[in-house]
């Protein structure tokens, strides 16, 4: 259970008291046209040092003063090309090396770098330097600039990206900047556009450097009007470019998961997505002037019951019938909807503009329902502009994750790309832009405008995204949402707990940053915690761990209470706590090298990858006490030891789960060592099933022990659409029949599938995962792998199943053994037995990755068999049920050596595919 927020300020205040948009300084703020001037010459890909590297300060761009939208999306084109996951490095040069391509990097000759990615430009040698954290430690400094007097905070959320058909698997970072509401901090308003791209379009000036250019742009409109209204945010506003949209909007997906809490999906007011919005209207398409493009306004729908109950990306997040359906959310979606139209119109009558077109005409555009009375002409409204709750069918956003939590959403943008769910007939430009190499400032400047060189500055595009930044900007500023109010001197407290999962026994960091005084944001603070469990502590940063786990029902209490040094004036925001006794970790572990099998004197190095996002350390931990209380390897058959079952009415065409040695699927017989794994799936080329499940389950109960710490492990290589999921999930045996098991969800896989050949995806590889089951301690549980199918057969999409192999449940204890920036450790002064190891990488919000796999190592006697390549022990061969009880249980001698494992199939040449679906 996450970490819900409630606030208890001292100073009073209320959303009644928000002051109305003051349409007259909105009008002020609008500046469409920033450094880069409409008709100027567009900067090759080559001239980042000359041309952009002199207008920035430190790591911030804005020769314009404003953070431009335009200048912003020029600068992250070419500063900041490549922006994917796992990036192991914040000191990558900005630019793409003089390559003279668009995102592209020249060939140097490393073989780090010089490698192919996913996607259909892979062979192209030579890879970018990766800019992930490089763009965060930028946002950063920016946002910082910006809101630095509104107490803006800044937070990194990690979480684990699979990567996809086109995208870099590895840690992925939402980057966070935070304005703490003044009244409610608790209650939230969002605005993103993903930063991440594919490896199809390596420059992304449209999908979607554009977008969250916009929401810098959207930040400094807002604290421009907060300074001249002299007002502050009743409701904490959030910045937050997400990561890993591409690979199937992981990034929101993460938040809504993690940092929205179920059953407090209200407290979310808004959510503001662009991905992108402009590229489009206003301009007339190539400068035609009878060929207007566009503008799509998308809200959520009420009544969208396919994007609910079998829907994966329901069941991957717990979100379900009962949040969509919510008569709560109902109307905060219909109230929210009802709004739209009339911000529309409240923006259009306060943005006069025009456009150029073909021949030197200029036409008048953001044209209001009022002013085309008053001119006798057509509005844009209704006609050039479509508010609905339609959306296009190939593609989706960030929006959807919010959609299904039942959060009202807004997200405009060109009518490019393709047909809608209510089947308007579209325009094929945009599709054949996303991501391709197409996606660049030369191809977005001619679709824009008349000089179809590309290679001067387009007005149309430039008013685009000026006028998309007010869009949301007015809305974000309306009462109803961030609700502006006049703010009185004194002291705000604000905070946010990181992991957002509670857990007994592990450190939560509790962070202030945020907290600050109205009117000296300088001014010093004392900070005072009560965790809610009868402990305190002071500082504005502090960790504390909880020793007990609570009833979801019954929660602690966390409080912050911040006092102004100077006045004596306090602020208060109070946490309610549920803690749990375990959670799953959301990132990957380093992998741990084999370690010597078997030692004479008790010294040994051991040795570990490196993992991205920026680890402060890495934790190992050493345990001498393993028990195997279940092993599967997946070699003799489903035998007497699992149940299958497929959904009622499950089409034929999705086989249920059976040894992959026999099995149809086109990828043949995967496995992660040995003749077999277990597979369940669809065979191509039949279309898939939606909406339907294919279960594996445990007929005997596994006893876990009281001691130590249990966990599970398993080698998965899921093949499947971005809305299917494989879900791994527990329940308690009270051995009583007639009950039905209470399952719990620990671990859920997910991914984008779309090899077009058995050849091509062959050399897939499989991960290892491992689940902590510290909840389930001392408990005889039952085990089920569940593959859901969800609700749609995605265009270029192959869902082919999941494979699942080596599936062990055993317990330890570990211990810390020491910290080190370093990735390796020299271990000493062990005495005579069996020790295993295993390391974790730290980061310095307080979150840190799952464990690796665990090295044995024996000291003073024979080598136990060699362990597999990765680190893990071989595994005994599954046992048979006993008559005599329900439990299952491993032999107590060593495990036996294992076949040799067979040879991996050659990697299979990468071949074009079709764009992935996320925008």
């Amino acid at each position: 259970m996450a970490l819900a927020a409630t606030t208890v300020s001292s100073i009073v205040g209320a959303d009644n008291e928000a002051i109305p948009l003051d349409v007259g300084v909105m009008r002020q703020l609008y500046q469409p046209e920033g450094h880069f001037k409409a008709g100027s010459p567009v900067p090759a890909p080559t001239d980042f040092e000359s041309a952009l590297r002199p207008l920035m300060e430190g790591r911030r761009f804005n020769p314009s003063g404003t953070y431009n939208a335009f200048d912003t999306n020029v600068f992250e084109v070419l500063g900041l090309p490549y922006r994917a996951a796992g990036d192991l490095d914040a000191d990558d040069p900005y630019g793409n090396g003089g390559d003279p391509r668009h995102g592209f990097c020249a060939p140097n000759g490393d073989p780090d770098t010089d490698r192919e990615r996913p996607g259909n430009l892979a062979p192209i040698a030579g890879e970018c330097p990766n800019h992930q954290l490089e763009y965060s430690r930028y946002f950063e400094d920016t946002m910082r600039d910006i809101l630095g007097e509104f107490g803006v905070a800044i937070h990194r959320y990690r979480f684990f990206n699979p990567g996809s058909d086109n995208t870099q698997s590895g840690v992925a970072i939402n980057t966070a900047a935070v304005v703490p509401g003044f009244d409610h901090p608790d209650e939230t308003v969002i605005v993103s556009g993903h930063f991440d791209q594919t490896n199809d379009g390596p420059a992304s000036a449209w999908d979607s450097a554009e977008g969250h250019a916009q929401v810098i742009r959207i930040a400094k409109i807002m604290a421009d009007y907060w300074r001249a209204t002299g007002t502050r945010p009743s409701a904490t506003v959030k910045f937050v470019p997400w990561d890993a949209e591409e690979s199937g909007t992981l990034g929101s997906a993460d938040y809504v998961s993690h940092n929205v809490v179920p059953g407090e999906a209200g407290k979310v007011r808004g959510y503001f997505n662009t991905d992108p919005c402009a590229g489009g209207y206003p301009a007339y398409r190539r400068g035609n002037p009878a060929d207007r493009v566009q503008l799509g306004i998308q809200l959520a729908n009420p009544d969208r019951d396919e994007d609910v109950g079998t829907n994966a990306a329901a069941n991957l997040f717990d979100l379900g019938n009962d949040k969509i359906r919510d008569e709560g959310a109902r109307a905060r979606m219909e109230a929210f909807n009802a709004k739209a139209p009339k911000l529309v119109e409240q923006v259009f009558d306060y943005l006069d503009d025009t456009v150029t077109v073909a021949g030197g005409d200029k036409r008048e555009v953001f044209v209001s329902t009022a002013e085309a009375a008053e001119a006798g002409t057509a509005p844009d409204i209704g006609k050039d502009v479509v508010i609905s709750t339609s959306r296009a069918v190939l593609f989706s956003s960030d929006w959807k994750n919010f959609e299904n939590a039942g959060i009202p959403f807004f997200n405009p943008g060109p009518e490019i790309t393709g047909p809608s769910s209510r089947l308007e007939p579209g325009n094929p430009d945009g599709i054949a832009i996303l991501h391709t190499p197409l996606d660049n400032l030369q191809t977005l400047n001619a679709f824009t405008s008349a000089d179809q060189t590309g290679n001067t500055f387009s007005e149309g595009w430039m008013k685009g995204m000026e006028m998309c930044a007010h869009l949301l900007a007015s809305f974000m500023l309306q009462p109803e949402q961030s609700a502006p109010r006049r703010a009185a001197d004194g002291p705000v407290a604000y905070f946010e707990a990181l992991p957002n999962e509670a857990t007994v026994g592990k450190p939560v960091r509790f962070d202030a940053a945020g907290s600050h005084v109205v009117g000296d944001a300088a001014a010093p603070l004392e900070y005072r915690w009560d965790f809610g469990d009868g402990t305190t502590a002071t500082g504005a940063r502090v960790e504390h761990v909880y020793d007990r786990a609570t009833d979801k029902d019954k929660p602690l209490i966390a409080r912050l209470t911040v006092r102004d040094l100077g006045s004596g004036e306090t602020d208060a925001m109070a946490v309610p706590v549920t803690v749990a006794l375990a959670s799953r970790p959301d990132l990957p572990g380093p992998v741990m090298a084999t370690a010597v099998a078997d030692d004479a004197n008790g010294s040994f190095n051991l040795h570990w990858s490196r993992v991205g996002g920026g680890p402060s350390g890495y934790l190992v931990e050493e345990s001498s006490d393993l028990t195997t209380v279940f092993a599967e390897d997946a070699d003799r058959g489903l035998g007497g030891t699992w149940a299958v079952a497929r959904s009622d009415g499950a089409d034929a065409s999705l086989h249920p789960w059976q040894p992959s040695q026999g099995s149809p699927a086109f990828t043949g017989n995967q496995r992660h060592r040995g003749p077999s794994s277990f597979w369940t799936g669809v065979s191509p080329p039949v279309a898939s099933p939606v909406n339907q499940e294919s279960v594996l389950t445990s007929k005997r109960a596994i006893a876990l022990p009281a001691s130590g710490s249990p966990s599970l492990s398993y080698w998965s290589l899921f093949q499947s659409e971005g809305d299917d999921a494989g879900i791994v999930e527990l329940a308690v045996d009270d051995a009583d029949p007639a009950t039905a098991p209470a399952w719990q969800r620990v671990d859920v896989t997910g991914g984008v599938f779309s090899a077009e050949s058995a050849s091509q995806a062959a050399g897939a590889r499989f991960d290892n995962r491992v689940v902590d089951l510290a909840q389930f301690r001392g408990q005889e549980v039952l085990l089920r792998f569940r593959y859901v199918l969800g609700d749609s057969d995605r265009v270029a999409s192959q869902p082919v199943g999941w494979f699942v192999d080596d599936i062990v449940l055993e317990a330890r204890s570990w211990a810390p053994l020491d910290t080190v920036n370093s990735t390796s450790l020299t271990v000493t002064g062990r005495q005579p037995g069996t020790y295993g190891y295993r390391v974790r990488a730290l980061y310095d919000d307080g979150s840190a990755t799952a464990s690796s796999a665990v090295t044995m190592v024996r000291v003073g006697a024979s080598a136990p068999p060699a362990p597999k390549e990765g680190g893990t022990l071989p595994l005994p061969l599954a046992q048979e049920p006993s008559p005599a009880g329900p439990t299952e249980r491993a032999p107590s001698a060593p495990p036996p050596t294992p076949p040799p494992p067979t040879t991996p199939p050659p990697a299979a040449p990468t071949l074009p595919t079709a764009p992935h679906l996320p925008l």
